[in-house]
Order: structure tokens, then C-alpha cells, then sequence
């Protein structure tokens, strides 16, 4: 064979540089290790990189196998414990953002920021501006004595008028 003449660079070479591994498999040692380290608080692409995968090689496999997204989906549970622990203790100390942030969290029913009902009418409604005022009116006196409702100014509705033009009303 010649040698490379001096306009032609030598190929370049395909494959792993000499004296490299091939790449770990996903053995059930590495998984299980991977799961330890995700409950000990370490973020998935932090414990992906600690036992030799990639992320990517972690989402497959969590993909593929029902049973190891359960035992990730537990480490990862494991591992937020203690921070729960840590905000319910400091809720129960009156931080009030802590107070806040549990009882938005744990009782959304009864301490979600807004209530919101939402109308939906399918096809033309024939109203008045008077009806209109009228209709609020009525659904607002039946909020207000579900207490579904604190301000009656938050409402917001549109005023179609007779020729048909949409205008807010107020």
C-alpha cells in the first residue's frame, strides 16, 4: 500500500480509542445502585452519571420495564421525605409561606387561590343587554349565597348587542 501523499490526510480511524471500556449495561446491581442514590436525594441525572449510564439509557430502560419505574418512582418518594418533614415542621412554627404552600397542596379543595365557574353555551343565546344585566345579577346572588364567591366585582362577562357586536361590559 502507498503512503499517504501530502493532499490526502490519513483516514481517520472509526471505533473506541485503545484501552476504553465497552459501556456498562444496565445490570440489576446498577439499577438497584441507581435507586440508592436517588433516595439518598441525588437528582436522576446526577445518579445516571454516579453508576456509569446515561439519563437516556435510565428513561429507556424506565420505559421498557414497569417494575423498575416503580422502584425508581419509590426512591424518588423516598427522597423528598424528609424535605416534606422539614416544611410541615416549619408550617407548624407559622412560616407563613410554609402554611400556605402545605394548605394549597394538601387541601386544594379548600384553599386553592381562586374559585372559578365557568359557563359554556353551545349555539346563539337570545339576550338584551337588560336580560344580560339581569342573568349576572341572579348568578351572582347564587354565588354569593354558596360563599363560592367573596367579590362580586371579579366577574366578567360580554355584552352581545342586538346588531350583533361583541363589547365588554362592565
Amino acid at each position: 500500500m502507498n503512503a499517504p501523499s501530502q493532499n490526502f490526510p490519513e483516514k481517520r480511524k472509526v471505533g473506541r480509542p485503545p484501552g476504553t471500556s465497552t459501556p456498562l449495561k444496565m445490570t440489576t446491581d446498577v439499577r438497584a445502585r441507581f435507586c440508592d442514590l436517588v433516595a439518598a436525594g441525588h437528582r436522576p441525572t446526577a445518579a445516571a452519571r454516579m453508576v456509569g449510564v446515561t439519563y437516556a439509557t435510565i428513561q429507556r430502560h424506565v420505559k421498557a420495564d414497569p417494575g423498575f419505574a416503580a422502584d425508581v418512582q419509590a426512591a424518588e418518594e423516598i427522597a423528598i421525605e424528609p424535605i416534606e418533614a422539614k416544611l410541615y415542621e416549619m408550617a407548624e412554627g407559622g412560616h407563613f409561606d410554609s402554611v400556605k404552600f402545605v394548605l394549597k397542596n394538601r387541601a386544594k379543595d379548600r384553599w386553592s387561590d381562586s374559585n372559578r365557574t365557568e359557563v359554556n353555551v353551545t349555539g346563539s343565546v337570545g339576550l338584551t343587554q337588560g336580560t344580560v344585566q339581569d342573568q349576572i345579577a341572579q348568578i351572582l346572588a347564587r354565588l354569593q349565597e354558596r360563599a363560592e364567591l367573596e367579590d362580586p366585582s371579579i366577574v366578567d362577562a360580554i355584552v352581545i348587542e342586538d346588531d350583533g357586536v361583541a363589547d365588554a361590559g362592565e
